[in-house]
């Protein structure tokens, strides 16, 4: 279970990298883009799945060396789905930079949330 959590932090990463990089090309161009709703939307489902494993872990008595861990992750998961909240029903352009942010706060918090992981105990 603690292998698969810790992989799909890999992707999650990843994933919130493209998405950072694309998001700020939109934005930018101020252009819709119908491949970016759909992988935000790939992302919160993946940033959902990685709750539930890591809840599991912690309910199995594993937990990571920094309890920070436990503020990284949740806001993490909060972060793009409050962009895309936000950004609706607003200007294309602005609705673009809104979920942009949100991207770069995803890939930050992922980010951190690796980082304070270390391992489980």
């Amino acid at each position: 279970m603690a292998t698969a959590h810790q992989k799909l932090a890999v992707a999650i990463v990843l994933l919130a990298l493209a998405g950072t990089l694309w998001s700020g090309y939109v934005a930018y161009k101020a252009i819709a883009s119908s491949w970016l709703r759909g992988v935000t939307r790939v992302m919160i489902a993946m940033l959902g799945a990685q709750a539930v494993l890591g809840v599991v872990i912690a309910l199995q008595g594993s937990r990571p060396q920094d309890p920070l861990h436990f503020v990284f992750g949740p806001a993490a998961i909060l972060a793009l789905p409050a962009a895309t909240g936000i950004g609706r029903g607003r200007r294309p352009r602005t609705a673009a930079i809104i979920v942009a942010f949100g991207w770069v706060v995803t890939l930050a918090l992922g980010l951190r949330a690796v980082g304070t992981a270390g391992g489980l105990r």
